[in-house]
């Protein structure tokens, strides 16, 4: 009979397992610690204020998003630039043509422009077309897009490795093919 109503209150999520207990607990303190990381940047200097008005609301990061990303790029450095040189190597021919974009280098970023992204375990997804961007502040940035399915879906900016592509109008390809023929004769 205790067997049972145990099994029943693990059932209707009334009582947790030590497993789950410890675990909660393990993503609590590291969540913690996160925040008292984050705390401690923002005493050092409190006097800084983020604008938050729409008419400066640009690519740029502010001094606070700076700290930000560098602290967040040291408890979960996704950032590394000898990880994005690997990457480009692994992936040489599918990341052909396509740079990097970091936090500073999201005005590059042009709608129309393709986007391949790899996730933190290193597994490349090839995106589509950036259809949208949406929040342009950098912490809280999505990327919508659309591939040649007509499928729209969008990504966060934080959690990837970004690879862009600037799209080519027709007469820039005409204009490559044209050059190249005659560079071959």
């Amino acid at each position: 009979m205790n067997d049972d109503i145990y099994q029943f209150l693990r059932d209707n999520k009334l009582i947790q397992t030590e497993e789950e207990f410890y675990l909660k607990k393990k993503r609590r303190l590291k969540r913690k610690k996160k925040e008292e990381l984050l705390k401690k940047a923002f005493k050092l200097n409190h006097n800084i204020q983020s604008s938050d008005s729409e008419e400066s609301e640009d690519y740029t990061m502010s001094e606070r998003q700076t700290r930000i990303t560098s602290i967040e790029n040291i408890i979960d450095p996704t950032s590394n630039i000898s990880h994005i040189i690997y990457l480009k190597n692994k992936y040489i021919d599918q990341l052909k043509d396509y740079n990097y974009i970091s936090c500073n280098d999201i005005s590059k970023m042009k709608m129309g422009g393709f986007i391949r992204y790899i996730n933190i375990q290193d597994d490349i997804y090839w995106g589509g077309m950036i259809v949208k961007i949406i929040n342009k502040k950098i912490e809280k940035m999505k990327l919508c897009l659309k591939n040649s399915k007509n499928q729209i879906w969008t990504i966060n900016f934080q959690k990837y490795y970004i690879f862009y592509k600037k799209n080519k109008s027709k007469s820039e390809k005409i204009k490559e093919i044209f050059v190249s023929n005659f560079l071959n004769k």
